[in-house]
C-alpha cells in the first residue's frame, strides 16, 4: 500500500468528476421541442450520457425546498424575458450558503432572487395537461 501511495502521481483534482457542456444556451433556446428531438439520442445512461449545457448570469426566483427530506431545490430560472421551471437535486448545501449570503431567510423566500451560473439537462415537465421545458441542475456556482 505505502509503494502504491508512493508512486501515485495523483492529485484530488484528478479524483474530481468533470462536467462538460455541448454548448452555452440562452433560456429562449430551450423549448419543448427542443427537449422532443433530444429523444432521438436516448435511451441515455454509461456510455451514452444525457447532454449537459451550460447557462450564464440568469437569476433563480420562487425559490422552494421540496421532496420528503425539503432538501430538492425547485425554482424558476429566468433572465428577465423567458421563465423555465428548475429543479436541483445535488446541490442543497450550495443553496443554503447562496440564501444566507444573499441576505434571505430559507424559511421564508418571498421575493428572493439568486444570480447563477451552471451546468444542466434538458427535460419535459408533464403536469395534468400543461406540458414545458424544464431544466435538470447538474452543477451550480452563485454570482
Amino acid at each position: 500500500r505505502n509503494t502504491i501511495n508512493d508512486n501515485c502521481n495523483m492529485t484530488l483534482e484528478d479524483l474530481e468528476s468533470v462536467i462538460r457542456a455541448e454548448t452555452i444556451l440562452d433560456l429562449s433556446d430551450i423549448t419543448v421541442e427542443s427537449a422532443e428531438e433530444l429523444k432521438i439520442l436516448s435511451p441515455f445512461g454509461k456510455g451514452n450520457e444525457r447532454p449537459v449545457y451550460g447557462i450564464k448570469n440568469v437569476e433563480a426566483v420562487d425559490i422552494r425546498f421540496v421532496g420528503s427530506e425539503g432538501n430538492i431545490v425547485s425554482f424558476v430560472a429566468t433572465d428577465g424575458r423567458k421563465r423555465i421551471k428548475a429543479v436541483d437535486f445535488n446541490n442543497y448545501s450550495l443553496w443554503i450558503d447562496a440564501i444566507k449570503r444573499s441576505g434571505f431567510d430559507c424559511e421564508n423566500l418571498n421575493g428572493a432572487v439568486i444570480g447563477f451560473s451552471g451546468m444542466f439537462n434538458i427535460d419535459v415537465n408533464v403536469y395534468k395537461e400543461y406540458v414545458n421545458p424544464q431544466i435538470i441542475i447538474r452543477d451550480i456556482r452563485f454570482n
